[in-house]
């Protein structure tokens, strides 16, 4: 469903059963070759599988290059790779996450109502607050571009900057 690349050596995917990292060159040398080197690897017709989230079913993936952190959303909710480990962000609203991206290190993450939310620093999702003239209501996409937001409602497309805060 997703596929993205990390770099020259390494691609992150997320689908129907399964979320991890490949890469067909072992020999490749690539700065994040730390990051996986203790995870598990399996090799098929000469491509190699990091399995990260396992019989889970990937939507979408991004990677912050700053803090070296994969994000993944499955059908059980925001996953994070980070020091080589897995965690299951708690969703206390119960949301059905189905899109997400970065921007400066900022995870900006779409539910299914229609709204979307930012994860903060402890790890907390929450709603995220646009200028009081813009409703965070009936968001059908977002295209993360740069530094901007390109938030898709009904009849129109939004040119949203969360650094200046201006649409």
């Amino acid at each position: 469903k997703h596929i993205l690349q990390l770099d020259a050596k390494y691609y992150v995917i997320s689908s129907t059963s399964w979320n991890g990292v490949i890469y067909t060159n072992p020999n490749l040398k690539s700065q994040y070759d730390d990051l996986f080197s203790s995870q598990t690897t399996f090799e098929k017709n000469g491509i190699h599988f990091i399995p990260v989230v396992d019989f889970e079913s990937g939507r979408e993936a991004a990677f912050n290059k700053g803090n070296k952190t994969l994000y993944f959303i499955t059908n059980y909710g925001l996953k994070i790779f980070s020091d080589k480990k897995v965690k299951t962000i708690s969703n206390d609203k119960n949301l059905t996450l189905i899109q997400l991206g970065l921007i400066d290190n900022q995870l900006f993450v779409l539910s299914e109502s229609e709204k979307l939310y930012k994860l903060r620093e402890d790890n907390k999702l929450e709603l995220y607050s646009f200028p009081e003239d813009f409703s965070n209501a009936k968001i059908k996409t977002i295209y993360l571009i740069k530094n901007n937001i390109y938030i898709q409602k009904e009849q129109a497309v939004y040119n949203y900057n969360p650094k200046t805060k201006k649409i």
